[in-house]
């Protein structure tokens, strides 16, 4: 009994130190966050921007190399960065990248339907915590863009993905073969285009094929 005893108290005591010790790290995160908003917006700015030094690394970086063929950048958060560039661009911006930050890898491209145009995302990551998009418009008239697989080989099936669902042609890719769509698939008929050809897909589907 006197030995249950004194692993009650014990328990009791580290429980109150515990306890003890939670409040003080809240109060402490407390009076740094007011602290933090008590300072001048202007230095809380110039803090900010410390923290996306390397965000801003590249862009600038990006900007001083292609020049005028840096359409627009954006930096909303830290982590996080935004480029549209010119098509003719993008190759070289991704080797510059690639020989200056070490990125080579892609998590993925993605596409949008802009009515003339279809805008491709290719989307980086550097270090594993600083996302990098770039951004190139390619216009309905001339859906062509240089595959990029030679820069990025892991590229080789976002390619194969994009160019199924938005018609999009990779010059140079090795292999533009359906990748989810069925085989008998029709040909022009992309489904993430904002005006697919639904009859033709319907008509499809009806056939049982």
């Amino acid at each position: 009994m006197v030995m249950y005893a004194r692993i009650a108290v014990v328990t009791c005591t580290e429980r109150a130190i515990g306890f003890r010790l939670m409040h003080m790290y809240r109060c402490a995160l407390r009076s740094q966050m007011q602290l933090s908003m008590a300072l001048p917006k202007s230095q809380r700015n110039r803090e900010r921007e410390a923290k996306m030094e390397i965000e801003n690394d590249i862009i600038e970086l990006l900007k001083e190399t292609l020049k005028y063929s840096i359409v627009e950048t954006k930096v909303p958060r830290e982590r996080r960065v935004f480029v549209w560039l010119e098509k003719e661009a993008l190759k070289p911006a991704l080797r510059l990248l690639k020989d200056e930050y070490n990125i080579t890898f892609i998590s993925t491209i993605s596409g949008v339907d802009l009515e003339n145009e279809i805008e491709l995302l290719y989307h980086l990551v550097y270090e594993g915590s600083v996302s990098i998009s770039l951004r190139v418009k390619v216009p309905k008239k001339d859906l062509v863009i240089p595959t990029i697989t030679d820069i990025l080989p892991g590229a080789m099936l976002y390619e194969r993905e994009v160019h199924e669902m938005f018609g999009v042609f990779f010059e140079g890719h090795p292999n533009l073969s359906l990748l989810i769509l069925p085989e008998n698939w029709p040909d022009g008929v992309y489904p993430l285009r904002k005006k697919s050809s639904i009859d033709e897909s319907q008509e499809l589907t009806n056939d049982g094929r």
